[in-house]
């Protein structure tokens, strides 16, 4: 099955014994980003994945080598080709392959898969996919096949993506539409289609920190798939899983962190929700950093306003964008508790400096607006 976007980690919960998966993007290592199964499970922070091995890897990459001739391959071409090709070895009943960037020419988009899910659209990678959703959604909608079942999980859709499956001849399943939620307390039920377009329902679901829009694409996913699905295991993926990266807790010289891969508007408005309503009565801190190529604006003034001082950091690399950038959007936006930092190390440094002073007030730092922003402060965790 195809993924844009991260519910694949839910799938990966309620699927795993019978699952292998590609996904990115890369954080510290090559062998981060190939699952397969019966190898030995790491925290998703720790090394992303369950692991392939070395030995592993290197024969994957060995075939590539020979097969590929004079043609020249990048980076990510040649890891999702050995990727493919151990997944090929392993013969799993399911494979979610995440796609990247904007789906229509990722490289890991030359598969046929049996059902696609399209989790939102939303205004990011606009220098390669377009300034508007509409323009985003075409790329997007690449990722569907002819004949083959596509899910979108969001109520409001791109006319778009409506648009490209008609023309493409592909099942389109809405979220509101053919499949959808509805929320009692901490629990919830979840309507939608079998792999007949039959109606199927379930009751009595668990929350958990899923946006349940997400969750609720995923079953529906799982529901056109040609497997056998027991009602145990989704029991059981929506009670354990998590997204690493996602609101992840963590701490950090004794002082609660929550980490989070945020990069656009989109996300941010997830992230400010949850500020609001899981960190209520926390003295909360904001370490951010973005790369140049962000919506920087749109983050900043949807986080700002849930915190009480932001300390804003620098990315190294061309992609990174300065301090100064987020400095001024967030003074521009009328916010004044904020600070630059040349480094997410040094950023980090004085918000822990603060908290460690108040901790009367039940400090919370919270990490956030790139994968490498993350990554920076859990090399120090």
């Amino acid at each position: 099955s195809w993924v844009e976007g991260s519910p694949d980690r839910l799938v990966d919960q309620i699927d795993s014994s019978r699952l292998s998966e590609v996904a990115g993007p890369f954080l510290m290592s090559t062998s981060t980003t190939a699952r397969l199964p019966d190898f030995p499970t790491v925290n998703v922070w720790t090394w992303v994945r369950s692991l392939a091995t070395d030995a592993e890897l290197c024969a994957g990459f060995a075939a590539v080598e020979a097969a590929r001739g004079e043609l020249s391959l990048t980076y990510f071409e040649f890891g999702t080709l050995a990727a493919l090709w151990l997944f090929a070895q392993q013969q799993p009943q399911v494979i979610v392959l995440e796609v990247g960037l904007g789906g229509r020419l990722d490289a890991v988009n030359i598969i046929d898969a049996h059902v696609s899910l399209l989790t939102n659209v939303a205004l990011d990678h606009m220098d390669w996919l377009g300034d508007t959703r509409e323009k985003i959604g075409t790329e997007k909608a690449g990722i569907f096949r002819p004949g083959r079942p596509a899910v979108y999980g969001e109520v409001t859709m791109p006319s778009t993506v409506a648009a490209y499956a008609e023309q493409q001849q592909v099942p389109l399943l809405r979220q509101g539409q053919q499949f959808g939620w509805q929320q009692q307390g901490q629990r919830w039920t979840w309507f939608g289609e079998d792999q007949q377009g039959q109606r199927v329902e379930l009751h009595d679901l668990a929350v958990n920190d899923f946006p349940l829009d997400n969750a609720s694409a995923v079953l529906q996913v799982l529901h056109k798939l040609p497997v056998p699905l027991a009602r145990v295991a989704i029991d059981t993926g929506l009670s354990n899983a998590v997204i690493a990266g996602r609101f992840q807790r963590a701490q950090y010289q004794g002082i609660p962190l929550v980490l989070d891969v945020a990069h656009n508007p989109h996300a941010a408005r997830n992230l400010a929700h949850n500020i609001r309503t899981r960190l209520a009565g926390h003295k909360v801190l904001l370490v951010l950093g973005m790369l140049a190529d962000k919506d920087s604006r749109g983050v900043v003034e949807l986080l700002l306003p849930t915190v009480s001082h932001s300390y804003l950091a620098s990315l190294g690399g061309e992609r990174g964008a300065r301090s100064e950038v987020l400095y001024n959007h967030a003074r521009e936006l009328g916010f004044s508790a904020v600070s630059q930092y040349g480094s997410v190390a040094s950023a980090l440094a004085a918000a822990c400096a603060e908290a460690q002073a108040s901790q009367n007030q039940q400090p919370v730092l919270v990490i956030t607006g790139s994968f490498f922003t993350v990554s920076a402060v859990l090399e120090l965790v």
